[in-house]
């Protein structure tokens, strides 16, 4: 597992719109034998927070309940690691990140009214085998999510709305980037951060239409007739998809939808009702992945594969 974690990985971007052509040749990181352990048996060790690619085969999944799970060979084994809660390793984290230098950034964040606001921020040199905290202010530096995409000089963006990007190598030094007032969450109670996806790239709009973000505006990439709720978007292998519930109409299915340009309505697949909520990645060998509170799975043709 050591020689496994002392490897720096070759970085696929999660859900950019790069083509498959266009990505580096990423090296395999060496077979070594996991050892693996048990789920421990809570009820929530299905649910996933967050699903980070590194390489083609190699992924990280964020538990919810704290920990994660890491597989080296698209999801057939698994090993379970910093889940033991009251433990000095324990991480809990809302969302997980990999820098330009390989370097793994996990966010824990709280905005809300039972418990006061917090910020933290971990950051691993060795691909998760060891963490080192920050802890923020939230009334002077508040990071919300990350902004960046894997692979990429870290940036965050503050419950403000300004994104910051990562001056030093441990996390306490940070440089105002640009300031996007749609995600300013302290002036613009109207705005829901759920309207914007995969590291807000991409937006919705409920009159059924998708954005992408340009250099310079949002350009029109899909539209639908009869969504106007998205779970999340993610452009895979050429492809852009996205996850939608038509709120509008009730206790409506999910569906999985294929983005067809500005002209033509998004090609339809109708979900299972366990892959209810499901949100998008995709891997460095231009595979579809889909996780929730249930677990994780495997896009294959038209058909899903759980693996976790």
């Amino acid at each position: 597992m050591n020689k496994l974690l002392g490897i720096t990985w070759g970085l696929l971007a999660a859900c950019t719109a790069r083509q498959e052509n266009e990505l580096p040749q990423l090296p395999e990181p060496a077979k070594t034998p996991l050892i693996f352990k048990k789920l421990s048996g809570r009820e929530n060790d299905a649910a996933v927070n967050d699903l980070l690619s590194i390489g083609k085969d190699t992924l990280i999944a964020v538990k919810h309940g704290g920990g994660l799970a890491l597989t080296i060979d698209a999801g057939g084994h698994w090993q379970h690691l910093h889940d033991e809660e009251h433990t000095v390793d324990f991480v809990d984290f809302n969302s997980l990140t990999i820098d330009q230098q390989g370097v793994l950034w996990g966010l824990d964040r709280w905005a809300g009214m039972h418990e006061a606001d917090y910020a933290r921020l971990a950051l691993s040199p060795d691909l998760g085998k060891t963490w080192l905290w920050h802890d923020f202010n939230p009334e002077t530096f508040f990071p919300y999510s990350f902004y960046s995409q894997p692979g990429q000089p870290l940036q965050i963006v503050t419950n403000g709305g300004t994104v910051y990007q990562l001056q030093d190598q441990i996390g306490s030094s940070w440089r105002p980037k640009q300031y996007l007032s749609e995600l300013d969450n302290t002036v613009n109670d109207t705005t829901s951060d759920d309207s914007y996806f995969a590291q807000h790239q991409f937006k919705f709009l409920k009159a059924g239409q998708l954005f992408r973000r340009t250099h310079t505006s949002w350009e029109l990439v899909g539209i639908t007739t009869f969504i106007n709720e998205v779970e999340d978007v993610c452009a895979c292998n050429g492809r852009i998809y996205f996850t939608s519930r038509g709120s509008a109409y009730g206790d409506s299915p999910d569906y999985l939808l294929t983005a067809n340009g500005p002209y033509q309505p998004a090609d339809t697949l109708r979900l299972q009702r366990k892959l209810d909520q499901v949100r998008l990645r995709c891997d460095g060998r231009g595979r579809l992945w889909l996780f929730n509170y249930r677990g994780i799975w495997q896009k294959v043709g038209s058909t899903f594969q759980q693996r976790y």
